[in-house]
């Protein structure tokens, strides 16, 4: 939470505490995935124990998805507002 508060492009804490909500949220839910995704596409995760990879995984998106979450809100914005903006 205190890493999310101090992005730059997060204006407010209670946007900031949406960004550590959605992060764990992303993180608990997408990491089964990502670490089934990476068992399947690279030849050394298959050797790894699952139990770690999902770790890791929950790890590398909970650290990325503080910063990618405001650029996908703000996408999503621009797509609402009426297309992507020139």
């Amino acid at each position: 939470m205190l890493v999310t508060a101090q992005i730059k492009t997060l204006d407010s804490v209670r946007v900031a505490a949406a960004t550590a909500f959605f992060s764990a949220l992303s993180a608990g839910y997408g990491s089964p995935l990502a670490a089934t995704l990476a068992a399947s596409v690279l030849p050394v995760a298959a050797r790894v124990d699952p139990a770690s990879l999902r770790l890791s995984a929950a790890f590398a998106i909970g650290a990325l998805m503080p910063t990618l979450w405001p650029l996908i809100q703000r996408r999503a914005a621009r797509h609402v507002d009426g297309g992507p903006q020139q």
